[in-house]
């Protein structure tokens, strides 16, 4: 968001100003009255965040403010990246580095530039935007009180939720799959619509010590709708072998997924989220029909693909929630276990669960928007009338609109901090384990996390940004720490889906995913990504490094998939990338393997977290002078 992306250049060019005057000289003057404006902004920006029926003005001014904000952070980071590499040069010859960099063209333009920014781009934005917003109320909108919401927070974000209303649909889909009186290899199928629960009835079933005891190989496969083959063969080989298999191709994959299967006895495998007759198609043929005593469970919303599965048997229809069920997860949601709603919100409380229309995802979400309101009963109690009367209005939406406009009441909700470290979560796969450490240290290396007063550290404020996320029931705990707090975590697809979509609203620019068809085509071309500021590749494709991109304004390259494989790339590819990506600030490569120390990474002098798989004898960057007061976290397997 605009303000995120202000805070974090105000931050250079404060470091630039106290820190490297020398090599700014010139033009200090056009960065302090920069420095000034952009402050001033800021304290507009916060200002107008207040201001009632902002809407599509207050959006239409962001993308104004970040365009312009954007544009000045690419001429000062040239100055910082061109300063360096004169400092390389002088180094090289023995000469003094500020004599090398007086006279170069980067130089001598650096405060005409500064100057054009200043009366071109951020001045015509603000005068306008002050105009505009200066007849727009201010409404003061008081924080929930602390102890009222932590009174209600969960004893530990590791503790398993209760699942509420799920139960009797797990219970007669386990009474199948205990039938003894099958005499072939059975699919049976869960549908529904998203967020109706498939997911987790399926690991209600792979959980349940009834399914354990009857089937010794239980094993648990999420398909997603950006599935490839070779990865649900390995991930079902690696409950019978720790033999390394990434080697080989899709055909002896599939082999060996069939061999270990048709001789392992009474198997079960879940298969979460198919979204395709043709992806079922590809995983069938892994699967021996030979072995009758072998079951699979799929979850999808779509008929036509559990039609294919099993022709012969009716898939269970996913009911949804009661009234009395739903308000029952309303509660344990915004209570936990321990408490019940007071009597005087219980029929304003009845009422948004009534309006949620059976649907468990969009209770859960509604829930978190609710718990953050929870301050004295007599503005809590006019807090969520305020929700319920919105939530009417969604009543007649169709299913999947509905749902994704209750996303977005819950992001409307957010704090203006919090709502990129959100949005970013989109970069990863589907039901990527996400794990917490790493993801607070980009969020910090991102700038999207910086100091407050009261002494706590960057991390300490991202675990609390975290557990926000999780309290509001946007972000859910895959695995917890022994001593309480988030270990890994991750999103659901649905709001996965949010997350992509909304960042390219209105071409925000948050991040882009880029993506190879089958055909080897990339989308968007891979020529396209000069312009984009945040790349993540999925699943990852040495075939990309192949065609020499270059990412002159690139700050953030991830490259990851869900299952975690090794990617031997092109290194010439990849070291021209990182040579034309001089701007980069992450770079989360470790999944990408390479033979010689990539030494264009000790140039990129912007560099603030980087996780890499690196070679035998590789230096550390944090060896390497010119990066090591810039770098926030190296991480090296």
């Amino acid at each position: 968001m605009a303000e995120t992306a202000l805070q974090f250049l105000l931050d250079n060019l404060q470091k630039l100003l106290a820190e490297q005057i020398r090599l700014i000289a010139g033009a200090e003057d056009e960065l302090e009255e920069m420095n000034k404006e952009l402050e001033l902004m800021q304290s507009f920006l916060r200002d107008s965040a207040r201001r009632r029926l902002k809407g599509e003005l207050f959006k239409a001014l962001e993308k104004q403010i970040r365009e312009a904000v954007y544009e000045a952070e690419d001429t000062i980071d040239a100055c910082v990246s061109h300063a360096a590499a004169a400092a390389r040069t002088a180094h090289r010859y023995c000469m003094p580095p500020l004599l090398l960099f007086t006279f170069t063209p980067k130089r001598l333009s650096l405060a005409k530039q500064v100057r054009s920014i200043r009366i071109h781009k951020i001045k015509p934005v603000f005068d306008e935007a002050k105009i505009k917003f200066a007849t727009l109320p201010i409404v003061d909108e008081a924080p929930p009180e602390k102890d009222a919401v932590d009174k209600f927070r969960r004893v530990s974000l590791s503790q398993e939720k209760r699942i509420v209303g799920l139960d009797d649909e797990a219970d007669k889909i386990i009474k199948h799959l205990n039938e003894q009186h099958s005499e072939e290899f059975e699919v049976i199928s869960i549908i529904g619509m998203p967020g109706l629960g498939k997911t987790t009835t399926a690991f209600k079933i792979y959980r349940d010590s009834r399914i354990r005891n009857k089937f010794p190989t239980v094993i648990w496969v999420y398909v997603s709708q950006d599935f490839k083959n070779k990865d649900i063969f390995l991930t079902i080989l690696k409950q019978f072998t720790q033999e390394y298999m990434s080697g080989m191709s899709e055909e002896e994959l599939c082999q060996q997924v069939k061999q270990h299967l048709s001789s392992a006895g009474k198997f079960l495998i879940i298969m979460d989220d198919v979204w395709t007759v043709d992806a079922w198609n590809q995983i069938e043929a892994a699967l021996p029909k030979s072995n009758k005593l072998g079951k699979v469970l799929i979850t999808s919303c779509f008929e036509n693909v559990v039609r294919r599965a099993n022709r012969k048997r009716e898939p269970h229809r996913l009911r949804f929630l009661s009234r009395e069920e739903s308000w029952e997860l309303l509660q344990v949601e915004v209570f936990g276990d321990m408490d019940r709603c007071p009597s005087e919100l219980e029929p304003t409380g009845r009422l948004i669960a009534e309006r949620c229309c059976g649907l468990p995802l969009q209770i859960v979400v509604i829930g978190g928007i609710l718990l953050n309101k929870l301050s004295s009963i007599s503005n809590t109690k006019n807090e969520w009338e305020n929700v319920s009367d919105r939530l009417g209005t969604y009543v007649n939406d169709e299913e999947q609109k509905r749902v994704e406009r209750i996303i977005l009441l819950s992001y409307d909700e957010l704090p203006y901090d919090l709502r990129d470290c959100f949005l970013y979560l989109g970069m990863y796969p589907e039901d990527f384990e996400i794990t917490a450490w790493r993801l607070i240290r980009m969020w910090i290396a991102e700038g999207f996390i910086t100091r407050k007063p009261g002494g706590k550290s960057l991390e300490e404020i991202g675990n609390e940004k975290l557990e926000d996320l999780i309290r509001r029931n946007l972000v859910m705990v895959n695995k917890g720490k022994l001593g309480g707090g988030v270990k890994t975590c991750r999103l659901h697809d649905v709001i996965r889906e949010f997350c992509k979509n909304h960042a390219a609203f209105q071409n925000q620019n948050l991040f882009e995913e880029i993506r190879m068809f089958r055909d080897g085509e990339f989308e968007p071309q891979v020529s396209e990504i000069q312009n984009l500021r945040r790349l993540c590749i999925q699943p990852p494709n040495e075939c990309f490094f192949r065609q020499r991109p270059k990412g002159r304004k690139l700050r953030t390259f991830c490259f990851f998939n869900r299952e975690n494989l090794f990617c031997k790339v092109n290194e010439d590819g990849f070291r021209g990338f990182i040579k034309t990506s001089n701007m980069l600030r992450v770079i989360d490569a470790e999944l990408i393997t390479i033979e010689k120390s990539p030494t264009e990474i000790y140039q990129l002098v912007h560099l603030r977290y980087i996780a890499l798989a690196a070679p035998s004898g590789f230096k550390r960057i944090s060896q390497s002078s010119g990066i090591y007061r810039l770098l926030y976290c190296a991480d090296f397997l």
